[in-house]
């Protein structure tokens, strides 16, 4: 930058004229530097906050990594109790199959059961008025046989 100098010979118009010149000329240098110290002073912010974020992101990055890694081990976690469950499903079916035959082989032998007390029941009947009869026929015997022995005493 180089101002110009006043000169004795100037009049009051190339004075003004000067100090326009220079005030101009101050005005712009003091704009650059503010324009200068301003960009200067955006730079410095961005590359903090520029610094911030790769800090930020690489936090990030590693939360997401442990999340990640996480979201695998509970993944394999619910594979192995999803197959536990399918095993006990399985079993719970094979089981409610089984008991199911088993209450049909119940209900079977409970109508065999019912079928063969009966039968008991009919035979004790039978053999009741079996003993019946055969104790009046012996009754009956003892009868006759006294009944001949009182004959033949006579």
């Amino acid at each position: 930058m180089q101002l110009e100098k006043a000169t004795s010979h100037s009049s009051e118009a190339g004075l003004a004229g000067w100090i326009s010149s220079n005030d101009v000329t101050m005005f712009t240098v003091v704009m650059v530097v503010v324009v200068a110290i301003y960009l200067q002073n955006s730079l410095i912010k961005r590359a903090k906050l520029n610094a911030e974020l790769e800090g930020e992101k690489l936090s990030l990055t590693d939360q997401n990594r442990r999340v990640q890694e996480d979201v695998r081990r509970v993944s394999a976690e619910l594979a192995a109790i999803n197959s536990q469950l399918a095993d006990t499903r399985q079993t719970l079916e094979t089981t409610q199959r089984e008991r199911q035959s088993l209450e049909e082989l119940r209900k079977q032998l409970d109508a065999e059961l019912a079928t063969k007390k009966q039968d008991l029941q009919q035979r004790s009947d039978e053999l009741a008025k079996l003993n019946t009869a055969k104790a009046t026929i012996e009754a009956q015997l003892a009868q006759m046989a006294k009944d001949k022995g009182a004959q033949e005493v006579q």
